[in-house]
Order: structure tokens, then sequence, then C-alpha cells
């Protein structure tokens, strides 16, 4: 049996018709589909998402068409990693450059602790390495209590903040 990616869609998408299909596919003995119908759906499905979820994709698993569970789970875990990495880098660059411009940001404990304290903080970015510390404890509290984002940061986002106690913040004003 051929499955094409507009049938991947509907049973994806729960439409009326497809629960048939579904029910005639798993009753048939023979298994086929088409890698292309796969790859179509993926981009289908991708389409119909809320444009909030589809910035949160970091990108499609191209793999071997018989790769195992674990390559294909490996494989979309780096992926997800390097897009984890890359976000917490920019993130820390713009608090860095917005600080040292004089904009809406802050460097450093003394003033992203005062910044959480006012209820200005927008987004706090903690170093992974002051996430346990006192002050990462109090960061924490406060931006939990005013609503503020958090984000430890590591790697490269981490070197960015180290020259500022490892920490900055993002403000709303």
């Amino acid at each position: 049996m051929f499955v094409d990616a507009s049938a991947i869609v509907a049973m994806m998408t729960d439409e009326d018709q497809a629960r048939t299909l579904a029910v005639r596919l798993e009753s048939s003995a023979t298994r086929l589909t088409s890698a292309v119908a796969v790859f179509e759906a993926t981009a289908a499905v991708a389409s119909i998402l809320p444009k909030s979820l589809r910035a949160k994709n970091c990108g499609s698993v191209r793999s071997e068409m018989f790769a195992s569970d674990d390559e294909v789970a490996k494989a979309a875990s780096l992926m997800s990693e390097e897009a984890e990495r890359e976000e917490e880098r920019r993130l820390a660059a713009e608090a860095r450059d917005r600080a040292l411009a004089g904009g809406q940001a802050a460097l450093g404990w003394e003033e992203t602790l005062q910044c959480l304290r006012e209820g200005r903080v927008h987004q706090v970015l903690i170093g992974g390495s002051e996430a346990g510390t006192p002050k990462g404890d109090e960061a924490f509290d406060l931006a939990w209590e005013t609503g503020a984002g958090i984000e430890v940061v590591h790697h490269e986002g981490e070197e960015i903040l180290r020259p500022y106690d490892g920490v900055g913040a993002l403000l709303r004003y």
C-alpha cells in the first residue's frame, strides 16, 4: 500500500476521513511508504503550525530510511543542543551589546539584581557556574516573583558574560 503526504498529514492532524484510512492501514498486511511522502508531510505539518511553534523548530533531521530510532534521536538531540547553544550565545551577546551601548540591559550582579528588585527585567541570563550560588538563587527567586524569564547560559554564552560576573539581563524598560 502506498501512503502519500496528504494522507500522512490528514492522520497527523486528525481529519475525519483520516480515521478510516488509519484503520485500513493498520489492517493492511503490506507496508510501504515513500520517503518523499514523509518529507512532504513534514513540510505540510510545519506550515500549519502556529508561528510561535514554528519559531521553536530548530530543523528537520535527515537520516537514512532504515536508521534506528536511537540514531534519529541522537541526530535530533545534537541539532537541538546546537540550536540551544546558538540561542544562548545570541542572548548573551545581545545583553552585553545593549548594556555597553547604554540600552535596555544590565551586566554584573549589582546592576542585574537591582533591576530584578525593581521589576524591570524581561529576561535574566545566568552563567551555568553561577546558577547554584547564593546570588544565583536570589536572582531566580526575584525573577520568579517579577515574572522575568530565566535563561541559564553555557559554553559561548557563559564566556560572553564571564567578564560581568557571569550574569546579565535584558530589560523591559
